[in-house]
């Protein structure tokens, strides 16, 4: 962690020059070390702590109401210097408005760790974003009264970040749903239905395989409104794509079809086309499992034509449509002295 002037400047209200001298006092007794960093081609220059055991020490020492202050102070300070570009510094902002977060900074501390969770998530960093994602719910409830659905929508977040992280973000989830249950919120409900709908993926047409998706989707359906028909046609949507492997092919084309009525119903068209997209690779599905059936059965007519043929004494040689040999036998071969299986398709 760098020891940056600035900050030290506003908390502790010395003047630049004893922060010099006192720091040239650890520099001798290597407490602390100068270095340089460099930032879009400018070198700054700073100094760090020599060792990290030496900064938890001193850290460890100082009391708990302390630390929070100091952590508040730095975060504060930090604001001032960064200014328009604190996105470039997120993750030590979350980290210092986290610790601070217990003496009343709730807001920042939630804000700066969200975000810096956004900002690893778009870097795929899921893992990171997981740690900041717990840091903004722990940072919530470290005041009074908390707000619900902004703990609703860090959970939903959180679960998709740990499935993204490959663990399990189920308990997230469901737990976001015992909030929008505690809420009397079905539509709550239902947009943990929809974010928890890929989770965990498998690779045919985006199926999920989890096993909290089904009775959650269906408390979803039985609690929803009539009057939100664009979020009602894509709660269906999402059964018909996850219908349970023994529920028949014609139960999920109803539901499917269902689905796309009420998106035409609703006038959501980005429901509508969703829904045809689905339907759609559901026909092609078909036509394909149509295609197989189609050419075993010929491969098996074929097989059974050979099995005939081969024991016929005399010449047989098919021809297609086109007037190439197809199907010869031996004794064509032999009788004609070529190859015959050889030139197949010729």
């Amino acid at each position: 962690t760098q020891l940056r002037l600035p900050v030290r400047e506003a908390i502790t209200g010395r003047t630049r020059q004893d922060l010099l001298r006192i720091l040239s006092l650890c520099l001798r007794a290597r407490i602390v070390t100068a270095v340089e960093t460099s930032a879009d081609g400018v070198v700054s220059h700073g100094y760090a702590f020599a060792h990290a055991l030496i900064r938890e020490t001193l850290y460890n020492a100082l009391p708990e109401p302390e630390r929070v202050a100091l952590h508040a102070q730095v975060g504060s300070a930090l604001e001032a210097i960064f200014g328009v570009d604190v996105e470039a510094h997120l993750t030590e902002l979350a980290h210092h408005f986290h610790r601070a977060a217990s003496g009343g900074n709730v807001e920042r501390a939630v804000r700066y760790c969200a975000q810096a969770a956004e900002q690893a998530t778009a870097s795929l960093a899921y893992e990171q974003a997981v740690v900041h994602y717990r840091a903004a719910l722990e940072s919530l409830a470290s005041a009074l009264p908390i707000d619900e659905k902004r703990r609703f929508a860090l959970k939903i977040a959180l679960g998709s970040s740990l499935f993204r992280a490959g663990e399990d973000g189920n308990p997230m989830f469901l737990g976001a749903a015992e909030i929008a249950r505690r809420l009397g919120d079905a539509e709550l409900l239902a947009h943990v239905v929809l974010a928890m709908r890929g989770w965990p993926r498998i690779g045919y047409r985006g199926r999920t395989v989890n096993r909290e998706l089904g009775p959650l989707l269906a408390e979803a359906l039985a609690a929803l409104p009539a009057g939100r028909p664009a979020l009602r046609a894509r709660l269906l949507a999402t059964s018909a794509l996850n219908h349970p492997p023994e529920t028949s092919g014609t139960v999920a084309a109803m539901v499917s079809q269902e689905a796309l009525d009420v998106a035409r119903g609703s006038g959501d068209e980005v429901a509508m086309l969703g829904r045809a997209f689905n339907r759609m690779t559901s026909q092609i599905e078909s036509q394909r499992l149509g295609l197989v059936d189609a050419s075993r059965l010929i491969d098996e007519r074929r097989r059974f034509t050979e099995a005939v043929l081969t024991g016929v004494s005399a010449g047989v040689i098919g021809l297609d449509a086109t007037g190439a040999v197809n199907l010869p036998n031996r004794s064509a071969s032999d009788l004609l002295g070529v190859d015959l299986a050889a030139k197949t398709g010729m």
